[in-house]
């Protein structure tokens, strides 16, 4: 009885680990409603793109920089892609 009553509690405890198991999943797999799923896509999409756009700038910042570098130094400015 006691070997049936061990099984027993290890048996609720992996049921407990499973049902926190599926609810991560479900937080990590996203919104099941595809409403709630657009509205996240386009929200990634609009921040991937202010990020794109503030790269760019940046880019353009160090490429500025360098250019003034090389004319203090008396080199011609190397533009890197």
């Amino acid at each position: 009885m006691r070997i049936v009553k061990q099984y027993s509690e290890k048996n609720e405890k992996l049921q407990q680990e499973v049902n926190k198991l599926h609810l991560e999943n479900d937080q990590l797999v996203g919104h099941k409603n595809p409403s709630q799923k657009i509205q996240h896509h386009l929200k990634i999409k609009e921040e991937n793109n202010k990020l794109r756009e503030e790269n760019y700038k940046l880019q353009e910042e160090i490429r500025r920089k360098n250019d003034l570098i090389f004319k203090f130094q008396g080199h011609d400015p190397v533009h890197v892609a």
